[in-house]
């Protein structure tokens, strides 16, 4: 009877011991797939953040050669001025 007793206990162990790696193989499984899912939204995120930079960096560069050609204008516009003015003179002459 004792023989049997030994017998069963270390059965119920092994089932038991069985049930563990299976648990902590799934932890390790979701934990993989949770930080995979992690480091993956991280790059789109940068990806984002870089290209909204780049886009604000090509409206600034773009607004400032705006203001360049306003003022460019601006300087034509009063040598046109100035233009006239002496083509009045000199045919008031």
């Amino acid at each position: 009877m004792e023989d049997n007793n030994a017998n069963n206990v270390p059965q119920k162990a092994t089932e038991q011991s069985s049930l563990g790696p299976t648990v902590g193989s799934i932890i390790v499984i979701i934990v993989v797939i949770i930080g995979g899912i992690y480091f993956w939204w991280n790059k789109i995120n940068t990806e984002r953040e870089s290209a909204k930079m780049e886009s604000q960096t090509i409206d600034a560069s773009s607004e400032a050669e705006f203001v360049e050609n306003e003022a460019e204008l601006k300087k034509l516009d009063i040598q046109d001025e100035e233009l006239n003015k002496l083509e009045q003179d000199i045919q008031g002459l």
